[in-house]
């Protein structure tokens, strides 16, 4: 009886293998028919059951899923209650809480730190153990939120995978050549007599292998070694085998009597890693009467062992009269191949690691720059966005050439005025003359052709829908850059920070994959960069808040970091005391033996919290996007602007979408209006009469006598 679909589920890659998601609560699954003439029904039973029972042995689902809900909400809460009583603690009868709260901040940030460690390095261990036993059952233990077992085989030869009905398959790949990307396959050493027997667990073996008393089992093989094993086993079953001629047995000296001729021996089969007990074609014996007078006397079986790299002769059995038997001729093993590196594999590695060398040696550069960049000035932060938004612009506009198919080209040629209007358009919207916009557009209508209207027309909605996303989105981010440095810098660094976290958590706990654009984005690394980049949030913010430089509107272009910048800084960013309930204040106290009622905040808390959520949530959808617009052109980057990280698109796909939200935050919940004398007066003096302006100085002067302000005389 077959398990429920539900339960697990199969895919096939393209070397004839297939991945398993076993569930380890499912019952066993009975051996396909396929598959009875190499292995037992219950011999399948007990190696099935292994190996579901040493996965499910490292994964307590519901105690991990509890264990993690009490490490997150540990530190979450154990630093923010903590912070106070620190605080608290170190001040002494003549202090302030300005002096001690950066001290109280690391000591609340080490206990942070701490309690991750305590609670995700056990489980980082636990899970580790647990996969260091199941590699030797070829399989990969679940993850955290997950309970499936995935399961990588490499099937027979000659076996399709749509005449297998889903199941659990064991690995029976031995025989041959194991897929490159499946870390969990058994070398398999071509040119050896027998197979290398693999360990057993509970005195239940992986592989029926007769002379699993002969050998050791083999040490484990790092990944190098193991696709040198791969590579060793094709290029040993591409070359052909030198067919062999059977030796033939000499003639015996009895007259009248006829030696018979023994067929060589075979080596041992290989049938989908199994050896069988005996060769394909069994030894015959003939026999031979001398005399029709004297009856026949039935001959022996002949016993000739199975060989071995120097088999022993059989003694003769001479009965009256007796046949001659030819000797076996001896079996010579074959020469083990040297294994050679493949060249092509050498050079992918090479490749990849010297791809790896210049993504990181530019990652170091960009960080680096920015840094920069934001110590000079507002200036040079301004102009950093203009440069990004024209390589992203130059990127974009680019792939509309791919749209175009190379028989309309050749037919029609090419829009000489494409490029022009290109650029023409960007400089124009960029700066938002509309006057100089309106020429554009009717030069664009002057310069329609037939042949070329189809490209023109789709040109020009490409153009216009590549300027809102990217010259408007870059409009939102150069204000937020002039209502102070921090609603550009922190955004941007909490975008980055998800994108680092979701990569580290995803490459260490990633099971589920979450969206099929993206096929390396998993759930686990979503969650994990969620709750890192709100931690990193609070953090980030709190540490920059406190400079003016960072918070301070721009009042003149030509400031930096070196500049004396002093400004009445937004409510936002001054600190309060939050008032703790009764329960919570008597609690504190008598924990800490002094009265403690208050906890210093501030509101900006509140809004990095938003932001960070905002960062971590919506904003990789900006990046997935991106991913299914590159899908739709066929093309891994949209182009190379950033050496080892694809072009500008690839690295400013999220920022966008996070200004234009932080523009609309800030100016909605966060802007202060302020007038101010001057301006009131600029007001009436320009805009109201002189009866206008007496009309309202007597009304004014009634309001203030009704509020009961005396006007000072002159």
């Amino acid at each position: 009886m077959a398990a429920p679909a539900a339960q697990f589920a199969a895919t096939r890659d393209a070397t004839n293998s297939l991945v398993l998601y076993l569930s380890p609560t499912q019952p066993p699954i009975p051996i396909p028919p396929e598959l009875r003439d190499e292995l037992p029904d219950q011999i399948w039973a007990e190696r099935l059951r292994t190996l579901t029972a040493t996965a499910s042995r490292y994964n307590k689902v519901w105690f991990e899923r509890i264990w993690l809900l009490v490490g997150i909400c540990a530190i979450f809460i154990v630093p923010v209650a903590l912070f106070p009583i620190i605080l608290k603690a170190l001040l002494t009868r003549n202090d302030t809480v300005a002096n001690h709260i950066f001290e109280a901040r690391g000591i609340s940030f080490g206990v942070f730190v701490g309690l991750m460690l305590l609670f995700f390095v056990p489980m980082a261990i636990w899970k580790y153990i647990g996969q260091q036993e199941a590699n030797a059952l070829l399989l990969k233990t679940p993850g955290i939120f997950s309970s499936n077992i995935i399961l990588r085989i490499q099937l027979p030869a000659g076996k399709s995978v749509s005449v297998f009905t889903f199941g659990a398959y064991l690995p029976s790949h031995i025989g041959q050549a194991p897929d490159q990307e499946a870390n969990y396959f058994y070398p398999y050493k071509p040119g050896s007599e027998g197979l290398p027997r693999m360990s057993t667990i509970g005195n239940v073996p992986l592989f029926n292998d007769e002379k699993k008393g002969e050998q050791e089992p083999p040490p484990k093989l790092t990944k190098t070694a193991l696709k040198k094993a791969a590579k060793a086993a094709r290029q040993a079953k591409a070359k052909p085998t030198p067919p062999q001629t059977p030796p033939v047995a000499p003639a015996s000296l009895i007259p009248d009597i006829v030696s018979e001729e023994v067929e060589p021996l075979q080596p041992p089969v290989l049938t989908n890693g199994i050896q069988k007990s005996e060769p394909e074609a069994p030894l015959k014996v003939e026999e031979f009467i001398p005399d029709p007078v004297i009856p026949p006397t039935p001959l022996p079986p002949v016993e000739i062992p199975l060989p071995t790299l120097r088999p022993p002769l059989p003694e003769p059995v001479v009965p009256n009269p007796t046949p001659t038997v030819a000797k076996p001729s001896p079996v010579v093993a074959k020469p083990i191949p040297v294994v050679v590196e493949n060249p092509t594999l050498v050079a992918e590695t090479t490749k990849k690691r010297q791809n790896m060398l210049t993504r990181t040696l530019w990652t170091f550069i960009m960080i680096g720059a920015f840094i920069a960049l934001l110590l000079m000035g507002h200036t040079y932060m301004i102009l950093l966005v203009m440069l990004c938004q024209t390589l992203v612009y130059r990127e974009v506009t680019a792939l509309f050439s791919l749209t175009t198919s190379e028989e309309e080209t050749k037919k029609h040629g090419k829009d000489p005025w494409s490029t022009t209007l290109n650029w023409y358009f960007f400089v124009v919207t960029n700066y938002f003359l509309f006057t100089l916009y309106t020429i554009g557009f009717v030069g664009f209508v002057m310069s329609l052709q037939k042949g070329f209207l189809k490209q023109q027309f789709g040109l020009f909605c490409w153009v216009h829908m590549s300027l809102l996303i990217i010259v408007l989105s870059s409009h939102f981010i150069v204000n937020n850059i002039l209502e102070g440095l921090i609603w550009f810098w922190v955004p941007a660094s909490l975008v980055i920070c998800n994108d680092v976290f979701a990569y580290v958590w995803g490459i260490t706990f990633g099971r589920t994959p979450l969206i099929q654009l993206s096929p390396k984005k998993t759930v686990e690394g979503f969650i994990g960069a969620f709750w890192s980049t709100m931690i990193f949030g609070v953090l980030w913010g709190t540490y920059f808040m406190q400079f003016d430089y960072m918070i301070c509107p721009v009042q003149d272009l030509g400031v930096s970091a070196w500049s004396s910048v002093k400004c009445k800084p937004n409510p936002v960013f001054v600190w309060r005391d939050w008032q703790m309930g009764p329960p919570m204040a008597v609690f504190l106290s008598t924990l800490l033996g002094r009265t403690i009622t208050t906890i210093p905040y501030a509101p900006y808390h509140l809004h990095l919290l938003f932001m960070s959520g905002f960062a971590s949530l919506v904003a990789p959808f900006g990046g997935f996007f991106a991913s299914g617009f590159k899908r739709a052109f066929n093309i891994k980057d949209f182009g190379h602007s950033i050496p080892g990280h694809g072009g500008m698109t690839d690295r400013m796909d999220c920022q966008f979408l996070m200004g234009v939200f932080v523009y609309v935050y800030y100016g909605s919940l966060i802007r202060e209006y302020h007038v101010t004398v001057g301006s009131v007066l600029q007001t009436i003096a320009t805009g109201l009469t002189v009866d206008e302006q007496l009309v309202l100085l007597a009304d004014l002067q009634r309001y203030l006598a009704r509020q009961g302000i005396k006007i000072p005389s002159r």
